[in-house]
């Protein structure tokens, strides 16, 4: 009886941790939605100037503000993914604390300071953007 009742109290504390996590996934898809709009807005710019990218054309470079909200996003991602991993593992009763790895606040946001540089003594290189799919497009 002592075990079931510990099996729900586990399953408890892992679904208040997912509903805590809502809004986090509510900033993800509205970052998500804005850069979207902005490969949409490029992308339609381009087919109404008649250039559109081919193996031979290199794409606009996208705007800062697109490629910080990019890098941001895909470091979210990245981190949301760990968090569920350590749920899963508590879900099943395996305390995630004996992986010792260690995440940042969810309440923390990592902002770019003026010399480029994100927060944290131990943040890597940006991560990459990957290219376009447009040169998969068969010219005529």
């Amino acid at each position: 009886m002592d075990q079931i009742i510990k099996g729900l109290e586990v399953h408890v504390t892992s679904l208040k941790k997912q509903v805590e996590r809502i809004p986090d996934l509510e900033l993800q898809l509205s970052s998500m939605a804005r850069v979207v709009k902005a490969f949409q807005e490029q992308v339609q710019g381009q087919l109404a100037t008649h250039s559109f990218p081919t193996s031979s054309h290199r794409s606009l470079p996208l705007p800062p503000s697109v490629s910080r909200e990019m890098q941001r996003l895909q470091l979210e991602m990245a981190n949301s993914h760990l968090k569920s991993a350590f749920l899963a593992l508590e879900a099943k009763g395996q305390p995630s604390s004996h992986l010792g790895l260690q995440l940042p606040h969810p309440g923390v946001e990592m902002k770019d300071d003026a010399s480029g540089e994100r927060s944290g003594d131990n943040a890597g290189p940006p991560l990459p953007i990957p290219p376009p799919f447009t040169d998969l497009v068969p010219t005529n």
